[in-house]
């Protein structure tokens, strides 16, 4: 759930193996290959969980064929915590650490932009306004710049 840009664009992303323990051709079937980011794919790296662990419902998540916001994993938008409401959603957070400082502060940070693009600003106290104006301007700064418009005819010779 982060934005590509946000991973660190095409060198960011990895492709994982979904189930590494899985050998042969089937290893490589698009039904075993997901995007991930950098930070996902090297945390999970060959994990998997035990057969003791799976008969206890740990297990990673398959976000291809299941929800898992709202039904595995909640998030707290004062602190940009994710917890899990199952024991999957629980091992999932745990072994992708999901609750690193860094993904903590994007949450945070995209509740509060969307707060301020929807016109929210009741919900942030007046002492933190600033800064998160300051952000949502940088956020816009940092997309793709603004192209300057034409205004000569619509096919130029």
């Amino acid at each position: 759930m982060i934005h590509f840009n946000e991973a660190g664009g095409e060198s960011g992303m990895h492709v994982d193996h979904f189930n590494p323990r899985i050998r042969g051709r089937k290893r490589n079937h698009f039904t075993n290959l997901m995007i991930a980011s950098a930070h996902c794919n090297l945390r999970k790296s060959n994990q998997w969980p035990s057969s003791s662990d799976e008969l206890q419902g740990l297990r990673f998540l398959n976000c291809t064929e299941e929800r898992d916001y709202g039904a595995h994993l909640y998030e707290d938008r004062t602190t940009g915590r994710l917890y899990g409401s199952t024991p999957a959603g629980q091992y999932h957070i745990e072994a992708m650490d999901l609750n690193s400082p860094y993904l903590c502060e994007k949450r945070r940070q995209r509740t509060h932009l969307r707060a301020l693009r929807d016109g929210r600003f009741i919900d942030l106290p007046i002492e933190g306004l600033l800064p998160q104006i300051r952000a949502f301007k940088k956020a816009i700064d940092e997309m793709i710049p603004e192209i300057e418009s034409w205004d000569g005819p619509l096919d130029p010779v």
